[in-house]
């Protein structure tokens, strides 16, 4: 019983549900340095919890199918599906959020035969912590264990690790078999999600990760549109193991206002506890004592591995935010000359992960060295970019460094500072608001059209509504380029005239604004803006632009559907590149 079981425990490792609410504007999903926008972002996990709001019920229609195969005994399938319903009860302090789940309707499917499953049904709770991983569970008294279990694997669903702006970015999540290392990646509109190893299973359990994929499509509003998960693992129970394979769908189907009230009578089981404390002690055991030295012999003997060079980099990363005195020797190494080029990259991009005061000076003193390498200075200043909480002696390393002869770091510097504002707008809005105030101070005095262009793709990084007049200005341009800048710029900008913007530039003479304009659009509410995409769809002379709004759609579908579908379904019938016709199918299957 105790192996079959393994194949509850696995919903909580392949099932994904809940992604971020947005902010004000939906934040660009774009690559660190884009060569399309060269917006900068973080590479860290942000909150789930700070952007989580009540009032409004979703629900999900949950389709698992998991077998489990032990080296001793008889192979064991199980599939459930149902439809689950999640409410936000309520964020507390410090950013503690509680989530009212019920599982309507649940069935389970054993041995070829479907029946109810009344005990699943239950309502219950669950609460996540500010960095988005499960903390407890609240369950009724009197449910079984077994029924427990699966709520529970239903509840991790809900530790997705924002990268807000970022292409890629690492964290550290929990299930019911223990705390585990994932890599994130976007694509497009999409997250896509790589487990790369279980830091610390529960006792007696050793697990080992065979195969792991996840995607996941965002709506507007930052909840999940569907899921789409398969997960092979090998989990071993002292002399015995069995390999565990499933498959997940998960589909969104609607939502509603509700009054979310907390069920009487439930016990609260604890999971993980978040704190300082906590995460110091989950860095310690990941990095396992390992020194400097140690990880960079590791990371240059695994470089052909990419799940063990992303398991090392966390390492560094634990290694920066618990050892001061180590991020300072990794920057002097760094300043002295003394790491291979792809070590240096490495240390690089974990200080500025670290993001500790100590991590940022030390990429300071990188980036203001006239003697370090050209390529480390720029991937120093990208990194600053990258820290949550820049200090101000950061944002002066940036502004020395936007002024730098060297294009490259020169440009990244300025990338930088945008991205610089944006973060420093959640705890200094005065200083955020002087960043933003030197950008466009900088724009009146730009010269070239590349400073300008990097220039407006600095400010469209800041997402302050400050930027729109400079924006429209920018989008009267006489050069393409400019045009362009200006019009993916408007991605961030909480206000309506943004959209307005928006749809005048999808009738722009040059399919590069126009392209453009579709990129801004996928970052923000559809609704003001379909109709015109819609119609560029169907008609629009150029099949990158068409081709922009399919992906768009086809992304988003879910959110729109009546208005969203069509644009697809069209595509896969008439539109006149074949190359167009075959991306819309593939969103029809």
């Amino acid at each position: 019983m105790k192996r079959a079981l393994a194949g509850l425990v696995m919903l909580g490792v392949v099932i994904v549900v809940i992604a971020r609410l947005a902010r004000d504007a939906d934040e660009v999903v774009d690559a660190a340095v884009s060569t399309r926008s060269g917006e900068v972002h973080r590479g860290g996990p942000r909150s789930l919890a700070r952007d989580l709001s009540a009032g409004i019920e979703h629900r999900y229609a949950i389709s698992m199918d998991h077998a489990s195969k032990p080296n001793e005994g008889d192979p064991f399938a199980l599939a459930i599906d149902g439809e689950w319903a999640l409410g936000v009860v309520a964020t507390g302090d410090p950013m503690i959020t509680t989530i009212r789940a019920e599982l309507h309707e649940p069935r389970v499917r054993l041995r070829g035969v479907t029946t109810p499953a009344p005990k699943l049904g239950v309502p219950y709770t669950f609460t996540l912590g500010s960095d988005g991983r499960l903390l407890a569970l609240q369950f009724p008294k009197d449910l079984d264990p077994d029924s427990r279990m699966v709520l529970t694997a239903l509840a991790t669903a809900a530790q997705i690790a924002d990268g807000g702006t970022a292409a890629a970015w690492t964290a550290v999540e929990t299930d019911s078999l223990g705390s585990y290392e994932a890599k994130y990646t976007r694509e497009g509109a999409a997250l896509a999600k790589t487990k790369i190893a279980y830091r610390k299973a529960g006792e007696p359990i050793a697990v080992r990760v065979l195969a792991s994929s996840t995607t996941i499509a965002l709506r507007a509003d930052g909840w999940a549109a569907s899921i789409e998960q398969r997960e092979s693992l090998d989990v071993g129970f002292d002399k015995a193991s069995v390999e565990v394979a499933g498959t997940t769908i998960l589909r969104h189907l609607g939502e509603r206002r509700v009054v979310a009230m907390l069920p009487l009578g439930l016990e609260t089981v604890a999971i993980d506890a978040v704190s300082a404390a906590t995460r110091d002690q989950g860095d310690r055991e990941l990095l396992d004592g390992a020194s400097l030295s140690d990880l960079i012999y590791v990371l240059g003997s695994v470089r052909d591995d990419g799940n063990a060079s992303a398991h090392t980099y966390l390492r560094m990363v634990a290694l920066f935010r618990l050892d001061p005195d180590a991020a300072r020797g990794a920057g002097e190494q760094l300043l002295g000359g003394k790491l291979d080029p792809r070590d240096a990259s490495a240390v690089i991009g974990a200080l500025g992960e670290a993001g500790t005061p100590v991590a940022q000076q030390a990429l300071s003193k990188v980036v203001d060295a006239s003697t370090v390498a050209e390529d480390q200075r720029v991937a120093g200043a990208l990194s600053l970019g990258l820290t949550e909480a820049p200090l101000p002696s950061t944002i002066e390393t940036l502004q020395a460094a936007a002024k730098s002869p060297d294009a490259d770091l020169s440009a990244t510097a300025m990338l930088a500072l945008g991205n610089a504002a944006l973060r420093t707008a959640t705890h200094d809005a005065t200083a955020a608001a002087r960043q933003v105030e030197d950008l466009l101070a900088r724009l009146e005095r730009a010269g070239d059209v590349s400073e300008r262009v990097i220039l407006l793709r600095a400010l469209g990084n800041t997402g302050d509504a400050r930027i729109l007049p400079a924006l429209e200005l920018a989008l009267a341009s006489p050069s393409d380029l400019v045009r362009a800048a200006a019009a993916e710029s408007l991605r961030l900008i909480p206000d309506g005239r943004a959209d307005a913007l928006i749809i005048a530039m999808l009738d722009d003479v040059s399919p590069i604004v126009r392209t453009s304009a579709v990129f801004a659009a996928n970052h923000r509410r559809l609704d003001p803006v379909v109709q015109a995409l819609a119609a560029h769809a169907r008609d629009d002379k150029d099949a990158s632009v068409r081709r922009a709004i399919v992906e768009l759609a086809g992304q988003r579908m879910n959110e729109l559907p009546s208005l969203l579908r069509p644009i697809v379904v069209n595509a896969a019938e008439r539109d006149a590149d074949a190359d167009v016709r075959e991306i819309a199918k593939k969103f029809l299957v």
